[in-house]
């Protein structure tokens, strides 16, 4: 479609998704790193039967909520969408969003969504990060593309993983490998050396040489610099040692020397600082709920690597943490074995097969607490699983980093069967538009 004149827009508000909305026409129109109060000139880039996405042009009068994005490449990276609005603004914004969505989807009263808790650093929190590689160089995909941005460093990475990038980026490019690469993974714990993941696939024959002497240098690097090589070839997710030692260990809990260790490309979250918020504000429901005086039984599913599961067990809780991933069941026991900790037991099992299996067990009785952490797409099959139920927890907590199908799961939940007590919004991820949201539900 041929793009429309010029046209000046005042953005009104942020929307999920990071865009800044304005009307226009009778229509909705959605534009991208625009903030609220901006007044811009635009032009149409596609236009829908009930909303226009739109291209900002130039920004005519300045929002106050403006600022000057640290990152050259902001705009062009697709990493962020926020850089340009002040960071007590994100929070505001990012509280309207999750209060929205969950009244809009879910029916839940706005005062019941808390006031967002704010990352103690908005910038240098990222302790995982996942990039791509190419004959480009080594960097984050292009908005809306395939096209790698090269990048040395990023002002979201953690210092660590920062100097290991701007090292590794000039191997990467200049040699046969970076033409056959795919994934290069960085992460840094509380604890620990940092890691380096490469995944690629070998290419043909006569560059198995080529192959060798790039890897060689990276694993020298390694050696010189810190950090554990490792290399997973087949893309699947079992990668091997190369060069370096150390292990990748999280701190989940402030107030606890507790040491939870990370396998090579597990999943964590990125910020470590949140993290604890996190932590800190499950075990507290743990508590409120006499856990450590009557052993209430928990089950924690999509456990990872025992991030929520030990401490929960540290207060006293009775948990089976499931997982499907079978490196992260087998650290999750391992880290258990490593603090002394005997009141968690792991499986491997799917999430949905396990609690399915679990209420029609007659002779088995409810867990008395559920924790989820589920990925992006949410726990739906779960939510229908307790509402056709009898045999529900007294207890739900649900932590989720995409509001949408969020709130979406909760509708099915409640007000039937459940009654949301509190929503928090946690911010784990600045300068952009994700939200982290923490909510309480209790049966009826």
């Amino acid at each position: 479609m041929k793009a429309a004149r010029q046209k000046s827009l005042k953005i009104e508000k942020l929307i999920y998704r990071g865009s800044g909305l304005g009307h226009w026409g009778g229509k909705a129109v959605f534009v991208p790193f625009t903030a609220p109060g901006d007044i811009i000139s635009w032009e149409t880039a596609q236009e829908k039967k009930h909303f226009i996405q739109g291209r900002l042009l130039e920004v005519l009068s300045p929002s106050p909520d403006r600022v000057a994005p640290p990152c050259p490449d902001f705009g062009r990276c697709g990493g962020c969408q926020w850089q340009h609005i002040h960071y007590r603004k994100q929070g505001h914004w990012k509280h309207k969003i999750v209060a929205e969505i969950f009244a809009k989807t879910a029916s839940i009263p706005a005062e019941r969504v808390a006031p967002i808790l704010p990352s103690p650093s908005p910038w240098h929190y990222r302790a995982r990060a996942r990039l791509a590689w190419g004959k480009e160089g080594v960097g984050f995909y292009r908005n809306r593309s395939h096209r790698i941005i090269p990048i040395e460093r990023c002002p979201l990475l953690d210092p660590r993983l920062n100097n290991i990038l701007s090292n590794i980026q000039k191997v990467l490019t200049a040699r046969p490998l970076s033409r056959m690469g795919k994934e290069l993974l960085l992460e840094v714990g509380d604890n620990g050396t940092p890691r380096v993941i490469l995944r690629f696939r070998p290419g043909a024959s006569r560059r198995t040489d080529s192959t060798q002497d790039a890897l060689q240098e990276v694993a020298t690097l390694a050696e010189r610099g810190g950090f554990s090589l490792w290399v997973d070839t087949r893309c699947n997710g079992a990668p091997t040692l190369l060069a370096g030692a150390g292990k990748v260990a999280l701190q989940p809990m402030a107030d606890n020397a507790l040491k939870l260790t990370v396998p090579p490309g597990g999943f964590s979250q990125v910020n470590l600082a949140q993290n604890r918020r996190l932590t800190a504000l499950l075990t507290k429901i743990i508590e409120d709920n006499g856990a450590s005086s009557c052993k209430k039984k928990v089950l924690d599913l999509y456990c990872g690597m025992g991030n929520f599961s030990l401490p929960i067990a540290l207060k006293g809780g009775r948990v089976t943490g499931i997982d499907s991933t079978q490196s992260a069941i087998k650290m999750a026991r391992q880290n258990a074995a490593t603090n002394g900790i005997h009141s968690a037991r792991f499986i491997c099992a799917d999430a949905g097969d396990f609690l399915r299996k679990h209420l029609q067990h007659k002779e088995q009785p409810p867990y008395d607490i559920l924790v989820m952490d589920p990925p992006r797409t949410g726990a739906l099959e779960i939510a229908k699983l307790l509402t056709a139920s009898d045999k529900r927890p007294e207890t739900i907590v649900y932590v989720s980093c995409d509001p949408m199908t969020h709130a979406r799961d909760l509708k099915m939940l409640s007000p039937a069967v459940y009654d949301v007590r509190s929503v928090i919004p946690v911010d784990m991820f600045p300068q952009t538009f994700h939200i982290e949201t923490f909510t309480v539900l209790r049966r009826r």
